[in-house]
């Protein structure tokens, strides 16, 4: 995992990377449904709600990777039988 996050980082600052726009909504449900099995598994209700459509310029694949890894520490560190929810409120700036 080391040697994948190096080499992520020179990619990144080399320029290398694919910078697109991505539905970060999107991201979040094909997270969620990825790791809804697991979830079950273990009696964790994994639910979103409420998810505005955002949209950030960036490696899609990198932003997969972040939401998957906040929903695997989500599910290592709820107890079994719990719920695991997500919602995001619209901001304005």
């Amino acid at each position: 995992m080391v040697g994948d996050d190096l080499l992520t980082l020179s990619r990144i600052e080399s320029g290398a990377v694919e910078r697109s726009a991505a539905d970060l909504a999107d991201v979040v449900l094909e997270s969620v449904e990825t790791f809804r099995p697991v979830a079950e598994a273990e009696h964790i209700e994994l639910s979103v709600t409420s998810i505005v459509p955002s949209v950030a310029k960036g490696d899609r694949s990198q932003l997969r990777r972040v939401v998957s890894n906040l929903l695997d520490n989500a599910l290592k560190y709820t107890e079994p039988a719990a719920t695991c929810a997500s919602s995001s409120a619209e901001t304005r700036t």
